[in-house]
């Protein structure tokens, strides 16, 4: 009784899942693009660096924290423009 609209449902989502995945590969969209600081956390003398990875760590804590910050303005300025 549930199977098929099961299988219907498994057919769909796996029809998206490949999709997807073509559209990422051939025009490479849909892929986030690296960042300086996590291209510069992959370089073989930084990770051998324990202090300076912790610094470049630190950093990219620091930026994400920013980010939530701006994101909070972004969503309380909005909010406040809308009921304007």
């Amino acid at each position: 009784m549930w199977a098929p609209r099961a299988l219907r449902i498994l057919r769909v989502v796996s029809a998206f899942l490949i999709q997807q995945h073509g559209v990422k590969k051939l025009f490479g969209v849909l892929t986030p693009l690296p960042t300086p600081r996590t291209e510069e956390l992959s370089r073989p003398e930084v990770a051998r660096d324990s202090y300076q990875m912790m610094t470049l760590i630190d950093e990219c804590q620091q930026a994400g924290v920013r980010l939530r910050s701006l994101y909070e303005e972004w969503e309380r300025t909005s909010a406040e423009a809308a009921y304007a």
